[in-house]
């Protein structure tokens, strides 16, 4: 008799064992509840794009389970906004009291949110201009600031780190090793006066040369087959690259006073917007800081490169400021060619 009742009492206090505990997480805060100004903190847009971002990418993110656990496209969007917006650790991200989710769905979020909006948006929110009336706009605006006619945008490159990729066949280790020895993807962008940009190639490693990636760009091959523009029209880069009858550079050697000196003058103040362009670009995404090392392999990270393009011209469309915060010193001294 004893022995049963001692049975059913261990038997008992083993079922009290099996009852699952209720986790202990702080609750889940609605962003949109957030004042604007505070919104545009942690996501660096404002509320009424960061809906259209949402509305646009649901039929590629919407949950194909109906469980529970599932992130809806709303909190997909907004985890990976927040990681763009500072680039801190995932675990970091996921533990935010608006974002609240795991360090291994943070990384999910934020690669498919990057393919999605590369794979649907890029096409759509980041092209050159290929109507007369606003190549024409273009030249204008960059007449009345440097005093240089025909000039349809500024070009430049700049590295964004990114961890040693494995040497397994597809990726060549040392061919992502840069000029100053770490690893990065070499990004070529081009934009109009206003800093919005026409046209990104972000696909090449870091050992790229900026003449390479502009030899290799499909718009240099739209310029050479009378593509894209309309009557003469030229790009303004700096003397990493070629000169050619659409992409014109600054003079090597120049005298005091002479033409070629008030060329190279008014040349560098145009092509100086690209270079503003690339600060603001890192500042307002600091996830493509140089001490940001994004650590995910070289494809997801162009993926999350042309993301930060797309928000970016949204932003420049939308008049969403920034403020000017100085670039690490790093950041700044890769991306300037002495001339």
């Amino acid at each position: 008799m004893m022995a049963l009742v001692l049975m059913v009492a261990l038997a008992q206090e083993e079922d009290t064992r099996r009852v699952p505990r209720n986790r202990l997480t702080t609750p889940r805060c609605n962003a949109f509840d957030l004042s604007e100004e505070d919104f545009i903190s942690n996501f660096r847009i404002t509320k009424e794009l960061a809906f259209q971002l949402i509305q646009e990418l649901n039929p590629f993110l919407e949950p194909k389970t109906t469980r529970k656990t599932a992130l809806s496209t709303e909190i997909k969007v907004l985890c990976a906004l927040n990681f763009f917006a500072f680039g801190c650790y995932q675990k970091k991200v996921g533990n935010d009291y608006l974002i609240q989710v795991s360090q291994s769905s943070v990384r999910n979020c934020i690669r498919q949110v990057s393919e999605a909006m590369t794979n649907n948006l890029l096409r759509k929110y980041v092209k050159f201009p290929d109507d007369q009336s606003t190549q024409n706009a273009i030249k204008d605006e960059f007449f009345e600031y440097c005093g240089l006619g025909g000039v349809l945008g500024a070009i430049d490159c700049t590295h964004v780190a990114i961890v040693a990729p494995p040497d397994d066949g597809f990726h060549h280790e040392k061919n992502y090793v840069n000029r100053k020895g770490w690893h990065s993807i070499n990004v070529q962008i081009v934009c109009d006066m206003n800093m919005k940009i026409l046209n990104v190639v972000a696909r090449f490693p870091g050992c790229s040369h900026d003449a390479f990636i502009w030899q290799a760009c499909n718009l240099r091959k739209a310029f050479d087959y009378g593509r894209k523009i309309h009557g003469d029209g030229w790009l303004l880069g700096d003397s990493g690259y070629p000169q050619e009858l659409h992409l014109h550079t600054p003079y090597s050697t120049v005298s005091t006073g002479s033409a070629e000196e008030q060329y190279n003058a008014a040349h560098s103040r145009g092509r100086c917007v690209v270079e503003r362009c690339n600060g603001v670009l890192k500042n307002r995404f600091r996830c493509l800081l140089k001490h940001r090392t994004l650590h995910y392999m070289p494809e997801v990270a162009c993926g999350i490169l042309n993301s930060r393009i797309i928000l970016h011209n949204w932003c420049v469309e939308g008049e969403i400021k920034w403020e000017d915060v100085d670039l690490p010193e790093e950041d700044i001294l890769f991306d300037t060619v002495i001339e």
